[in-house]
């Protein structure tokens, strides 16, 4: 047993002397770890900034554990910066002064009254400047220092510098650059002539410009990150819909075109008036204005057949060749209707209607909207259409009625005619507006005969009477 006890004891000592020996072994591997002592630092912050705006540059104080007193001089460029004050101080138990020792200096400094200050990593105070270019911001080292609460001086401070840099807005040169007249489902793209920026981005509003709201791609609306922006598929909903592009350089500054409004122009189906006299043959001209990409047409047009007569339709425009216009079984009103895969533009008379004007009077000619169709290739019927209706006015025969006399054995001159009888003679004239004017004359010649003559001579003795005698039929009154 001895033996055994003796064997268990030799070998828990062999066990911890080799843990100790392997432990030792494992240790001599390591690099030797020397307590490194933190040395202080007072940082000026570097930051950036937008041109003309305010900055706050803050001042930092990192691993302090017992500061009496602090003593910082700034220096930075007075053409670049602005200085207008300070905020944010982090010593406020005991006056620190920050102040504008002169146009390119600032002086900080601060003296425990009471007990030191700990500063493991503290913003000692908020510099503002107004930036107006890009500089640095450096410590004035014969001006710089930092004590402990005992007074000693700590050389140990390691200042690092600081800058602000100066971002220079983006500028447009010009308005934006567009067809803002674009027909319906019509596309168009806006380009803004713009220059230092590092990011874009397009807005609408469809309140007249009191809001505004961040284009994305897609629904139409394409390359919104862009200078240019590209719109497609343009209903009239988007009628003075408002675009602006913000265009903005370093992250922060921005700045906006000003805005371009969008005019859809809606299709304007129109028919021409004009004036007729009963029996004319009168032309009317057909339009479509303003429509593109267009690939189906149905129209109809009403009118009073008691008054016109629909003869046929000629001038068709050629994209539109192969239409069918035709008079209405009822025939109160022609359709018109055409569809192709060949999309066409209109802008203009796309054909003319010939009508005999068969009664007097004024006769509408008048679009029935709900029977109108204008479809384009892809067959999107146009929602919004204008319509312009037209009418024929009547011309009436005018008739003038004239009365005169003569007498016998003069004439009456009427249109070239010597008239001697009385009685109404009858000419017609063609007026200014091409139908006839009636003149009608009504003509009285006077006329009598002398049954009785007076004696070719007469013989009287002096200081005697005498009478003579004429009588005429028909006469109405004498005159010697």
């Amino acid at each position: 047993m001895k033996t055994n006890v003796h064997t268990q004891s030799l070998t828990a000592l062999f066990s911890s002397n080799m843990r100790r020996l392997l432990l030792l072994w494992v240790l001599s591997f390591i690099p030797t770890l020397s307590s490194a002592t933190v040395q202080p630092e007072v940082e000026l912050g570097s930051v950036s900034s937008c041109s003309g705006t305010t900055v706050q540059v803050p001042v930092r104080m990192r691993n302090f554990s017992s500061v009496g007193a602090i003593s910082l001089a700034i220096q930075y460029d007075p053409g670049a910066l602005t200085f207008l004050g300070s905020s944010g101080a982090a010593l406020t138990s005991d006056s620190m002064l920050v102040a504008a020792y002169s146009p390119s200096e600032i002086r900080i400094a601060w003296a425990s009254t009471n007990t030191p200050a700990v500063l493991p990593n503290t913003v000692l105070v908020n510099l503002s400047f107004q930036v107006n270019a890009s500089t640095t911001l450096t410590f004035n080292a014969s001006q710089t220092e930092i004590v402990d609460y005992n007074f000693n001086v700590l050389d140990s401070t390691i200042y690092i510098g600081g800058g602000v840099t100066s971002i220079p807005y983006p500028v447009f040169s010009g308005a934006i650059t567009s067809a803002v007249m674009v027909p319906l489902y019509g596309s168009t793209t806006l380009s803004a002539p713009v220059s230092g920026a590092t990011a874009y981005h397009w807005q609408v509003s469809n309140d007249g410009g009191n809001s505004w709201n961040q284009l994305q791609n897609g629904s139409g609306y394409s390359g919104v990150g862009t200078p240019q922006l590209s719109i497609s598929n343009i209903t009239a909903s988007m009628i003075g819909f408002q675009y602006r592009l913000e265009a903005t350089a370093g992250g922060q500054c921005s700045v906006f075109s000003a805005p371009a409004v969008l005019d859809v122009i809606i299709p304007n189906i129109g028919i021409g008036s004009a004036s007729a006299c009963v029996g004319d043959t009168v032309t009317i001209g057909v339009s479509i204005t303003q429509a593109s990409d267009i690939g189906e047409i149905t129209l109809r047009l009403d009118f009073d057949n008691q008054v016109l007569q629909f003869l046929d339709a000629i001038n068709t425009d050629p994209q539109i060749s192969s239409i069918n216009t035709n008079l209405h079984a009822s025939g109160e009103y022609v359709v018109l209707a055409w569809y192709d895969t060949a999309s066409a533009y209109l802008n203009g008379v796309i054909q003319e209607l010939r009508f005999i004007k068969t009664g007097s009077g004024v006769t509408n000619l008048e679009w029935d909207p709900s029977s109108c169709i204008l479809a384009n290739s892809q067959a999107q019927i146009f929602d919004s259409l204008t319509f312009s209706n037209g009418r024929i006015d009547s011309l009436s025969i005018s008739r003038t009625e004239l009365n005169a006399s003569v007498c016998y054995p003069d004439v009456y001159t009427f249109f070239g005619q010597s008239l001697g009888s009385s009685g109404q003679y009858t000419h017609i004239l063609t007026n200014a507006a091409g139908c006839d004017s009636v003149v009608i004359l009504n003509l009285i010649v006077n006329s009598f005969q002398i049954s009785t003559q007076p004696p070719t001579g007469i013989s009287l003795y002096a200081g005697s009477t005498g009478s003579l005698t004429v009588v005429a039929s028909g006469a109405t009154s004498y005159q010697w």
